[in-house]
């Protein structure tokens, strides 16, 4: 059997593995905090909430590492429905709300007036904008912007711009590869650099392109391109 070949498969069967228990101890930590199990002092659910918040970035990181591996074997499922983008943003920025407001953040957002429903495969595009949005807010500073845009002209184009920490200009042409995080976000934040790579994997079964222009210190702007497989 090819090894590399081997090492995806490998990869799979651990992150499958790790699933179970991970969603075992979201929910008894759960139980503890909506105090099912009996009042939990403010000190407890301090710790409780920590732990809560580790196992979240942990499913994350294993729910990516699986995706990459079903982009590499073949397994990644691709289908074509009418997507509503703006539901999907709003969704997101909700799942971010409590990180938003720890960073004070302001989010503006630019849509069409009465934007179109857009054809495409719902779960790629869930991927992209969360990877996009939820970098955007991660890396920004304190009192900063998040702005989301998007427009159709055929391709969907979306915008997301921040002012964030940027990207160092000889770091730019690694963003998105294979094991690389930037040197000065490696100590200050909780990303991986799995999602990035997981965006550009897709793109290639997908089709679409994702560009981004960076300025260090002062933020950034990643754009996508997609196709719209109209139904």
């Amino acid at each position: 059997m090819d090894k590399t070949k081997l090492q995806t498969d490998f990869i799979s069967y651990i992150a499958h593995e790790l699933r179970a228990p991970l969603a075992s101890m979201r929910w008894n930590t759960e139980m503890l905090l909506d105090g099912t199990l009996g009042d939990v002092p403010e000190a407890q659910k301090k710790i409780l909430n920590a732990i809560y918040e580790g196992n979240k970035r942990m499913g994350t990181l294993i729910n990516n590492l699986l995706e990459i591996t079903h982009t590499e074997n073949g397994k990644y499922a691709i289908t074509n429905e009418e997507i509503h983008i703006a539901l999907i943003v709003d969704n997101i920025l909700h799942n971010l709300e409590k990180e938003i407001k720890e960073k004070n953040l302001k989010v503006e957002k630019d849509f069409p007036t009465n934007p179109a429903l857009f054809s495409f495969d719902k779960k790629s595009i869930e991927i992209f904008l969360n990877t996009l949005i939820a970098n955007a807010v991660l890396y920004n500073k304190k009192n900063g912007t998040v702005k989301i845009s998007f427009k159709y002209n055929d391709d969907l184009l979306i915008d997301v711009t921040d002012t964030g920490i940027g990207i160092p200009e000889d770091e730019q042409k690694k963003i998105g590869t294979e094991m690389f995080r930037g040197a000065g976000v490696k100590n200050d934040t909780q990303g991986t650099g799995l999602s990035l790579l997981l965006t550009n994997k897709i793109l290639k079964l997908t089709g679409g392109e994702l560009t981004f222009k960076s300025v260090e210190k002062e933020g950034s702007t990643f754009s996508l391109k997609l196709p719209n497989n109209k139904i």
